[in-house]
């Protein structure tokens, strides 16, 4: 069977470094990562991956989205949280950039590397 490159649109991206404080006893700590909302074909599966340049201080997320049918379904909001470990420099500001693994470009902004209480 064929799978299908689509290209969804990328609405936003953030990153989330953690917390900075231990949740209550018997609560799972949440993993740092990069979200990404996304408006797709329901039926696509989306993977990603990051690579990050601390000499340019950039954070890379690249994705894939793959369908096995072209169907022409409305595109639906979609979020993919990519789990990475946090850049090295706490307190820098990163560019954030999101792109398809054929290089398209699909999102750019910016974050600081810090942790949410």
């Amino acid at each position: 069977m064929s799978v299908f490159h689509v290209t969804p649109k990328v609405t936003n991206a953030s990153f989330f470094a953690g917390l900075g404080v231990m949740p209550p006893p018997g609560t799972p700590l949440p993993e740092p990562g990069y979200n990404i909302q996304l408006m797709v074909n329901p039926t696509a599966k989306v993977s990603g991956t990051v690579k990050v340049d601390e000499a340019k201080r950039t954070v890379t997320v690249i994705i894939d989205a793959t369908v096995k049918n072209l169907t022409q379904q409305k595109d639906r909001p979609k979020e993919l949280f990519v789990p990475s470990s946090p850049p090295e420099h706490i307190g820098d500001e990163y560019k954030l950039r999101v792109k398809l693994a054929q290089g398209k470009i699909l999102f750019e902004g910016k974050f600081s590397n810090v942790l949410n209480p």
